[in-house]
């Protein structure tokens, strides 16, 4: 069992730097597909999928389905009381739909399922690109390509007019005054290919796409033609000239070991116009001991411009289970993201690839474009909070201060209801995403460690009755302690004195006892605030199979599930009385009893 973090384990200052805009993003838009009956919608833990033996009837009256459900014929598997959904075996269908019928149904339909809307692109090098499909960027897309409005400045060798950003480059600048052209003067054409990758066109019958396939691109050159370095004193002009001309994200697929502090002050300034700012972290990997990254971490040198202030450093992942073996990393390196990226040829055939951490920034760089292209309002603050949020560590050799970019769900956190709790163990979309912030942001939870929530663990009755307490305002209690095994100084003790105070909890079997390190499970939980709200008497039936109408916590669950609070375990008529609660669980019950805001 997980230990919940006391209030005095971090700061519980609200933070103030997120204009609630909306409800959070989904991340899977449908496809055509013939109008049926909603699917149940997952509580407290996801609706048991049908199997193949088994089929589901969508019944327009929930009152008929829920009579038939009770004829003996139907050989009821399952039923879904708040959406008319039962579920039956194939010979019981014609007998399920005759009895919906005999209660006044008027339509009977099978139900049907639809796939998740991925956006698979037809351009020829897409299934050579697995670094798009290690990002996900396939089931990101139907949520956005990107938009014209938002501007990624590629600071770099310029940028040629190829098919793959036709019509999508702007007016740039060039550091050069004897070559002011904008166009790509190097012989890899190392500027484009990073334009492709964080902009490129998608279904063109070129390349692989971008990124942010709509996004438009702004040419900064700060090489001159047939040169591999460039003035670090160029790339900060480069960066104010971005500033000042309406970039949104500038890309810098550039390193070096030293650094300015003009180029500190012009990041400075980006980031407070708003601008998001991507560098590569370098390719020194191959310089550092990484026989054993485990053992042996693999700390390389700083490089810049990824490490200075306010910059997001962009390591590049393998195609395997780490990072590439050339790429710069560290606790100064922030994020990772595919080495190896295709794009399309200029020369010959119809696609490249193009290996790099040069390769691995516009890739972050083009994923922040669509992030934005949903949320134009986000902050770089709130765009880096959110990028180590929701990017997960999946192998300990990926030697990155927050993890491994994942697009869908950090995407996920567009327009977020809630300032998102800080747990990378959240996940996002789920149906307890938006209660854990709003518990995070209300005083009502902490984690179980500064970074994770642990939502499958279970809570004890002490930690229960202390999540209610908060959620109350953590009221002082007026009388003694009526529990022998509530010690003084314990993190429960007031929240177990208010409880029996404004009769809540009576300890266990209303004894002096109040086994605070007990199991809590769903039937407590629900009469807990059940309770808390004014134990007041349901107006219907008891809608679950196996609450008992004898059962101390009947009235509890029926209201609960009348005010919206629980709909069993996967929108059944199962509640599972005792099953001990997990975290997750627990806030969404209580995020619901006082109306699931999603607005602070």
């Amino acid at each position: 069992m997980a230990m919940e973090r006391t209030p005095g384990d971090r700061n519980r200052r609200r933070p103030a730097w997120l204009a609630a805009v909306g409800v959070a993003t989904a991340l899977a838009a449908l496809l055509p597909f013939t109008p049926l009956g909603p699917t149940a919608s997952a509580e407290d833990q996801p609706a048991t999928q049908t199997t193949p033996d088994e089929v589901r009837l969508v019944v327009d009256d929930p009152g008929a389905a829920l009579i038939a459900a009770q004829d003996p014929d139907v050989d009821l598997a399952r039923l879904t009381p708040e959406l008319g959904v039962i579920t039956t075996s194939p010979d019981k269908v014609d007998d399920a739909a005759a009895a919906a019928f005999a209660a006044g149904a008027i339509t009977v339909e099978r139900d049907v399922e639809v796939d998740l809307a991925s956006f698979i692109p037809t351009d020829p090098g897409w299934t050579a690109w697995w670094g798009a499909r290690q990002l996900r960027l396939e089931d990101a897309w139907p949520t956005t390509l990107g938009s014209g409005a938002v501007d990624i400045a590629i600071v770099d060798t310029g940028i040629n007019l190829v098919p793959e950003l036709a019509g999508r480059v702007l007016p740039g600048w060039s550091a050069f005054a004897d070559q002011p052209s904008t166009l790509d003067g190097s012989s890899s054409l190392h500027g484009t290919k990073a334009a492709m990758v964080a902009a490129g066109a998608v279904n063109n019958g070129t390349g692989a796409s971008g990124a942010c396939p709509q996004c438009d691109v702004i040419p900064l050159k700060v090489f001159r033609a047939g040169s591999n370095t460039a003035s670090l004193s160029d790339v900060a002009t480069a960066i104010t000239w971005a500033t000042a001309n309406g970039a949104e994200i500038i890309n810098l697929s550039l390193a070096g070991p030293q650094t300015l502090t003009t180029l500190t002050n012009a990041v400075a300034a980006a980031r407070a116009a708003g601008i998001v700012v991507v560098a590569a972290a370098g390719n020194n990997g191959f310089n550092s001991d990484c026989s054993n990254p485990i053992a042996s971490p693999c700390i390389t040198t700083p490089n810049y411009p990824a490490s200075t202030p306010g910059v997001i450093g962009v390591a590049g992942r393998d195609q395997w289970s780490g990072l590439a073996g050339g790429s710069s990393r560290g606790p100064n390196v922030d994020l990772a993201a595919a080495y190896t990226n295709v794009v399309a040829s200029t020369t010959f055939g119809s696609f490249v690839t193009y290996s790099g951490t040069s390769s691995a920034s516009p890739l972050v760089a083009g994923t922040i474009g669509l992030f934005r292209t949903l949320d134009p309002t986000a902050t770089p603050a709130q765009i880096d909070f959110y990028l180590q949020i929701s990017s997960p560590m999946p192998n300990p050799t990926i030697n990155v201060a927050w993890g491994e970019l994942n697009a869908v769900t950090f995407l996920a956190l567009a327009n977020a209801s809630w300032p998102p709790a800080p747990f990378s163990d959240v996940v996002r979309p789920s149906f307890y995403d938006t209660a854990v912030d709003w518990g995070w942001n209300e005083g009502v939870v902490n984690g179980t460690s500064p970074t994770r929530f642990s939502p499958d663990e279970t809570i004890s009755r002490a930690m229960g009755i202390t999540f209610l307490w908060r959620l109350a305002g953590s009221p002082a209690p007026t009388i003694a302690n009526p529990f022998v095994d509530v010690p003084t100084g314990a993190y429960f003790r007031n929240a177990a004195i208010w409880g029996f105070e404004e009769g809540i909890t009576n300890g266990q079997g209303g004894a002096n006892t109040f086994d605070p390190d007990g199991v809590f499970n769903r039937s407590q939980a629900m009469t807990m605030i059940w309770r808390f709200n004014g134990a007041a008497a349901p107006s219907g039936a008891n809608p679950f199979i196996d609450v008992s109408s004898t059962a101390w916590y009947v009235d509890a669950v029926t209201w609960g599930y009348e005010q919206g609070i629980t709909n069993g375990i996967g929108g059944s008529n199962v509640f599972d009385p005792e099953l001990p609660i997990p975290r997750s669980q627990d806030v969404t019950m209580l995020w619901r009893s006082v109306g699931s805001p999603t607005t602070p």
